[in-house]
């Protein structure tokens, strides 16, 4: 098989040669060891919140132990990690925080930040460590932009890696 795949490397990068034409979509997929997909992510692509909550330093699965590009910083007397590990309930404070967490921390990883102000704004208003009446809807309007620029709607794009398993590269199809 692997003798296979490399004459049908050679024979795509003797036709890119002659027809002047770069090959990165001939190119085949990186793989491991094991004849396995390695996922190779674009650079400065997003991960969700679900994303930053189960692969941290201290994650239980050594798989998704991986120190954030930033430091567990706190806001309102609880650290990100504590935020992100509590559920939003429909709460507009957790909601918004933990889009916000995800968002800064795609943004120190390398991702171009969201073109908005939704970032900043959302950090203005969480330093209140309460969203009150008159700031609920703004609060989840806030939310949901973070919400696409962290799905990869908006921006740069996802990682793609939310379904895929984290202890596990994907298997070559037969």
């Amino acid at each position: 098989m692997a003798h296979v795949r490399r004459s049908l490397t050679s024979l795509s990068l003797a036709l890119a040669a002659a027809l002047g034409v770069g090959v990165g979509a001939c190119d085949p997929p990186e793989t491991d060891a094991n004849e396995r997909v390695v996922v190779v992510p674009p650079e400065g692509c997003t991960h969700s919140p679900d994303y930053w909550r189960t692969h941290h330093a201290g994650a239980e699965n050594p798989a998704q132990q991986l120190p954030w590009p930033q430091p567990n910083t706190v806001v309102c007397t609880q650290t990100w990690l504590e935020i992100l590990q509590t559920p939003a309930q429909e709460l507009a404070w957790y909601t918004l925080a933990h889009q916000w967490i995800a968002a800064s921390l795609n943004v120190a990883a390398g991702s171009d930040p969201p073109e908005d102000a939704a970032l900043s704004q959302a950090e203005a208003l969480l330093s209140d460590c309460v969203v009150v009446a008159s700031e609920h809807d703004l609060a989840l309007t806030l939310a949901a932009a973070l919400a696409d620029f962290n799905s990869g709607e908006v921006g740069p794009g996802s990682c793609g890696d939310e379904d895929i398993p984290d202890d596990e590269p994907t298997p070559l199809p037969q």
